[in-house]
């Protein structure tokens, strides 16, 4: 589960200060969390808090919010799911009795509501009405008996959504999406606890990539969390509607995560607790240095490294997820070593020093859409392969915590017809 304090929208100074001047808090309302790519993890007689963007005069009366959870039809399989209205109609309905309404500003609520005894262990969507308007968010609610000692999670990074290719560089006639489709139907069945998503969610930004993103995660039947990649913050096809060698500032802004911050994460930094794991999550950033092959990372702020600080204090043996390694010391290129291509640049040093001070268990990363390895001062860095990118090894990586607190993990190929499982 996840702790909450400010809302979150005043919480991450950093992106607020991005996106205040752009609109992004007005006249927006929605559930702000949990989402579909920011869950909440549940035992039966917790309490969920539900954080709302709704316009000021709302009754702070439990009686005037109706929060449900909903379990959709399209839980019966990837593939094999009856929809009506795009997934939206529902067969259960479960209400949850609304304990206390907070009211923070102009524009923010939170709300309490209890979870029943008796409510089955579910993947649930969360709907929240105030009004007479009804709010929803897909698969953002998991109600667990309790928290495994020993979970098991799936990463997976690079999915790209609305990639096209790029000429003389990638192998054509791939179906990409049929990938993800496959990788998303694989970890349906093998049921891990959760799923994290390294980055480079689409491969640019508009709002048709961003709505069939968010409809592949309505498919998944175990919570699933977000970070953004550099591609996120793509504002065109960066083939098709920029030069190769045209400088990344140009290319990169952050309005245009606007969709992913108000409707599918509204973080881009957060932890989480799910049994023995705390997980950490990061933006590690934009564009930095951009030329025809390699695309680094702009890395963490000195805020970030303070945040970071922070939440890692008394958390030894944490991991920690973010789209651009720290480091390719393990990679095959003795020239991608050396140059450590396509980590990330800002306080790239200054991070892995902080990982080995609190005792950081690894480090999980994509960006480089290949299977690498390397330690240094005792803490484990590793990248995965795309899911979903063609002319690569698709996959995606399994990580099971052992009874003794440590973890087993290795790459999951995903193809049209097999799959194969490769430990490290």
């Amino acid at each position: 589960m996840h702790t909450l304090g400010e809302p979150p929208e005043m919480s991450d100074a950093n992106i607020v200060s991005k996106l205040a001047t752009v609109g992004y808090f007005s006249d927006v309302e929605r559930i702000v969390c949990p989402t579909i790519g920011f869950p909440s993890v549940l035992t039966h007689g917790s309490i969920l808090t539900v954080d709302m963007c709704a316009p000021h005069g709302k009754s702070t009366s439990g009686q005037s919010w109706h929060v449900s959870l909903c379990r959709g039809i399209r839980r019966v399989g990837v593939g094999r799911e009856t929809t009506i209205d795009d997934g939206t109609y529902y067969f259960e309905s479960i209400a949850l009795r609304v304990e206390n309404v907070g009211y923070f500003d102009d524009f923010s609520y939170r709300l309490s509501a209890r979870i029943p005894d008796d409510i089955q262990v579910d993947l649930y969507d969360l709907s929240v009405e105030v009004g007479g308007k009804l709010f929803t968010q897909e698969n953002a609610v998991q109600i667990v008996q309790s928290f495994p000692s020993q979970p098991r999670f799936c990463i997976l990074s690079d999915p790209h959504v609305g990639f096209k290719g790029y000429p003389c560089i990638d192998a054509p006639n791939v179906d990409e999406m049929s990938l993800f489709r496959n990788a998303i139907k694989d970890i349906n069945e093998s049921r891990p606890d959760f799923v994290i998503i390294t980055g480079d969610l689409v491969d640019w930004s508009s709002m048709k990539n961003w709505k069939d993103l968010r409809n592949l995660l309505k498919t998944f039947q175990v919570p699933t969390y977000t970070t953004i990649g550099n591609h996120d913050y793509y504002w065109d096809n960066w083939w098709d509607g920029y030069p190769p060698l045209l400088p990344a500032s140009v290319r990169c802004d952050p309005v245009a995560i606007r969709y992913y911050l108000r409707h599918i994460n509204p973080h881009t930094n957060y932890s989480f607790d799910y049994g023995p794991i705390h997980a950490v999550c990061l933006d590690s950033g934009d564009d930095a240095v951009l030329a025809a092959v390699e695309a680094y990372g702009s890395g963490l702020t000195d805020d970030d490294l303070a945040w970071l600080e922070n939440d890692l204090q008394g958390k030894e043996g944490s991991l920690v997820f973010m789209h651009h390694p720290a480091t390719r010391a393990g990679a095959e290129d003795e020239l991608k070593r050396r140059a450590n291509a396509g980590c990330i640049t800002v306080n790239r040093t200054e991070f892995m020093d902080l990982c080995a001070k609190h005792h950081v268990a690894a480090v999980f990363s994509g960006h480089e859409h290949k299977d690498e390895y390397w330690h240094q001062d005792g803490v484990d860095y590793y990248t995965s392969p795309s899911v979903s990118r063609s002319g690569e090894n698709n996959g995606y990586r399994s990580v099971q915590i052992t009874v003794e607190g440590t973890f087993h993990t290795g790459v999951v190929t995903v193809s049209s017809q097999t799959r194969e499982y490769h430990s490290l």
